[in-house]
């Protein structure tokens, strides 16, 4: 994979059981095959807290496989991790997240590239760099 993930997605994450698809956001950097970003969104199962939830994916890239683990902002028992692989193009990825110690806990997500926020992240990473 030549094509930086570097920019804004949009997403969604499914749970095998049915039980609720849950669109996020995330804003990605990647250097060289390290990736992380910020993510943000509703809250669909912490009690008391924000009505949007954010967090942190962690991870790395090789050839088209992605892995990442989502950190929250809020302690929580564990972190779920996401497995996928991008398409040819960079501009959409797919797999199945878990929790390791939570095997009832699965689902599947895709991550959608906004296009028009590519340019825009790939200047301010550049700009940022410069410095």
């Amino acid at each position: 994979m030549n094509k930086s993930l570097t920019g804004q997605w949009i997403g969604r994450f499914d749970y095998d059981d049915g039980e609720a698809s849950v669109p996020f956001e995330a804003d990605m950097i990647q250097s060289g095959m390290t990736l992380r970003a910020q993510t943000v969104e509703p809250n669909t199962f912490h009690p008391g807290a924000m009505k949007e939830l954010r967090g942190f994916l962690t991870g790395w890239i090789v050839g088209s496989e992605v892995r990442l683990t989502k950190t929250y902002t809020f302690d929580q028992v564990a972190d779920p991790e996401y497995v996928g692989r991008v398409d040819a193009d960079a501009r959409r990825i797919t797999g199945c997240w878990s929790f390791e110690d939570m095997p009832a806990n699965t689902g599947r997500f895709t991550m959608t590239r906004r296009p028009a926020a590519k340019a825009l992240a790939e200047r301010r990473i550049a700009a940022e760099t410069e410095v």
